[in-house]
């Protein structure tokens, strides 16, 4: 019998909630700490076995997310890492500018 997050990753449907838990995770972070958060944008891309989620809001909230002295882009990297430590899974975000993202 499989059990816990083994069963789930033989779920097509389940295996596709875990996997986007972490973007939600991050897009829900982003969007309440910017002023504009329509204009959050999260991307998911995996390589190798890696996965690599990029995110993008508004050059004028990019301070917001940065934080004084890098401190709110650690800290949600912190949950980001705690989440997928425990789905055993490598996870990395990317800050990327708007501008980047558009063209």
């Amino acid at each position: 019998m499989i059990t816990g997050s083994l069963w789930a990753l033989n779920q097509p449907n389940l295996f596709w909630i875990y996997t986007n838990a972490m973007k939600k995770l991050i897009e829900f972070l982003a969007k309440s700490l910017t002023t504009e958060p329509d204009k959050v944008i999260v991307e998911e891309v995996v390589v190798d076995n890696r996965q690599i989620i990029k995110l993008s809001v508004a050059n004028e909230d990019m301070g917001m997310i940065i934080g004084k002295s890098g401190r709110i882009i650690k800290a949600i990297r912190t949950l980001l890492k705690i989440k997928a430590i425990k789905e055993n899974k490598r996870v990395y975000l990317e800050l990327v500018e708007q501008d980047a993202i558009n063209g």
